[in-house]
C-alpha cells in the first residue's frame, strides 16, 4: 500500500535544530553564490533593458537577485512568494535591492485563500522548493494558509505600463496562474518561462497539454532555451518530463 503523507505541527519543524542550521545555509547559499547566474544571463537575451520582469515562486531569490543585476540594475523584479518560511529567506536576500519588489501572497486564478504545502524530505529538512496546492500523497508535510489574486488583478492594481517577462515556477499551478493572468497576458505579451510538469500539474487536476492548449490560444509557441548557446529551439509540445518551457508570443520580435 502507498504511503500516505502525514501533517507535522509546524512549529517542530522550524524550531528544530538542525532546520535553523538549515535555513543559515540557504540564506548564506542564495546570498551569496551565483548558482543561477548561467541561467538568468541566457534568459537575459530575451528582455530588454528597462525590463518588468515577474518572478513567480520566487522560493528564496535566487533567480531574483541575478535578474536584478541585469543592464546594471536597470529592470524591474516583481516577486511572488506565498510561504512565510520562504519569504523569511527571500527578504533577506532581495529585500535591499531597490529595483525588487516582494509580494507576500500567490498568483492563482482566484482572489481567496489556500493551503500551501510544504512537504519535509527524508532528512527531516523542509523542502522549501517543493511547496504546492494540493494534497501531499507521498510525504510528511506541513501546512502554511496563504492568500492568492490574479495577475490580471495585480497589473491594474499596480498600473503597469509594461511587462516583458514572465518566470512561473509552482509546482503544478502554473495554468492557474495563466488564467488569471490572461488579459495581462494579451496586452503585454511577455515572454514566459513556465515549469511544466505532468506529475506536478496533476495535484490540480491538470495535464500539460491543458498548459499548451492554453497557451496556444492566446498566440504563444513553445521553445527549449539551450542554456549553452543561449538559442531557443522551437518544439511541438511537451517533451515528456518536468523542464521549463520559453513561450514566445507569434508576433514577438526578440
Amino acid at each position: 500500500m502507498e504511503r500516505k503523507g502525514q501533517k507535522i505541527a509546524s512549529s517542530s519543524v522550524y524550531n528544530a535544530p538542525s532546520q535553523r542550521f538549515n535555513r543559515l545555509l540557504q540564506k548564506l547559499k542564495t546570498k551569496y553564490k551565483a548558482r543561477d547566474r548561467h541561467v538568468i544571463e541566457c534568459l537575459g537575451t530575451l528582455i530588454p533593458e528597462q525590463g518588468v520582469i515577474l518572478d513567480i515562486g520566487a522560493h528564496l531569490g535566487g533567480y531574483a537577485k541575478e535578474f536584478a543585476r541585469l543592464y546594471r540594475g536597470n529592470v524591474t523584479v516583481h516577486c511572488f512568494e506565498p510561504s512565510p518560511y520562504n519569504l523569511s529567506i527571500l527578504k533577506e536576500v532581495v529585500g535591499n535591492l531597490n529595483n525588487v519588489h516582494i509580494n507576500e501572497f500567490a498568483l492563482s486564478d482566484k482572489v481567496g485563500e489556500v493551503d500551501l504545502y510544504l512537504p519535509i524530505k527524508k532528512s527531516g529538512h523542509l523542502g522549501t522548493g517543493l511547496a504546492h496546492f494540493g494534497l501531499e500523497q507521498a510525504r510528511n508535510y506541513i501546512t502554511e494558509r496563504v492568500q492568492t489574486v490574479p495577475l490580471d488583478s495585480y497589473t491594474t492594481e499596480n498600473e503597469l505600463s509594461r511587462l516583458d517577462f514572465v518566470k512561473c515556477d509552482v509546482e503544478g499551478a502554473e495554468l492557474l496562474v495563466l488564467q488569471g493572468g490572461v488579459e495581462t497576458i494579451r496586452r503585454f505579451h511577455p515572454t514566459l518561462y513556465v515549469e511544466i510538469g505532468e506529475d506536478y500539474l496533476a495535484r490540480m487536476g491538470h495535464h500539460a497539454k491543458d498548459v499548451f492548449n492554453f497557451l496556444r490560444s492566446v498566440d504563444y509557441e513553445p521553445y527549449q532555451m539551450d542554456l549553452k548557446s543561449c538559442v531557443p529551439t522551437r518544439v511541438n509540445g511537451y517533451q515528456g518530463r518536468a523542464k521549463n518551457y520559453l513561450f514566445k508570443h507569434r508576433n514577438s520580435d526578440q
